[in-house]
């Protein structure tokens, strides 16, 4: 096996990626926490298993009394995919406070501010494609997947724990906000808009000619 080969293979297994997320979220501050379990019951069954989520990423200092926490996922791609969303039209409750997640109490000055969600256009619905056009495995719903089944039980453990353990009088609840995070190297695009037509779908010879290729999105 060449060593090119080799790197790629190891690159597949997703461990570089968590690696390098990692070392990357200390360098900007933050204490990194890997592989984070939780239990939770499985699907069709009474038995209770214990689960896995790539990182925990905790920002090394308080604003006042609250703290910003990352709960990460990470997905490797080699450069045959990419992820495509559809693009999301902004509603009412799209606001700051859904965004940080905060617990166990309410410390934004500014809950329904939409500051946050200018920072990146909104999406939903993301799966793989290939560069042929082809639909893949969908990662990114197994990522959000396992985002969505550890949030609540590491909220309750980590944010609400000052309701569920008494704590001294004099110890102020250490509010957390807690923001789900996916990581990946794949290209991210949205579908413009704008685009009513098929055809111009059809027609298209690159995920350019249909989409916009973002840094990251909400």
């Amino acid at each position: 096996m060449s060593g090119r080969k080799w790197g790629e293979s190891f690159l597949k297994s997703g461990l570089p990626l968590e690696h390098v997320t990692l070392v990357t979220l200390r360098s900007e501050g933050f204490l990194c926490y890997p592989n984070v379990e939780y239990a939770r019951q499985e699907e069709n069954s009474k038995k209770g298993s214990w689960f896995e989520i790539d990182m925990e990423a905790t920002w090394c200092h308080k604003n006042k009394d609250t703290r910003l926490s990352l709960l990460v996922e990470c997905k490797y791609h080699d450069q045959s995919r990419f992820w495509f969303f559809l693009p999301c039209e902004r509603e009412r409750w799209y606001f700051n406070d859904r965004v940080f997640n905060f617990g166990p109490l309410q410390t934004l000055t500014r809950p329904l501010s939409q500051s946050a969600l200018s920072l990146a256009p909104l999406s939903c619905r993301g799966m793989v494609i290939s560069r042929a056009g082809t639909k893949q495995d969908n990662a990114v719903h197994a990522a959000v997947q396992q985002l969505v089944n550890g949030f609540v039980p590491l909220t309750l453990s980590k944010m609400f724990r000052f309701f569920l353990v008494p704590s001294k009088p004099s110890s102020p609840p250490c509010c957390t906000s807690l923001v789900p995070m996916i990581v990946t190297n794949a290209q991210i695009y949205r579908l413009r808009p704008n685009l009513t037509d098929l055809s111009m779908i059809r027609d298209a010879s690159s995920p350019a000619d249909v989409g916009d290729l973002l840094p990251w999105t909400w």
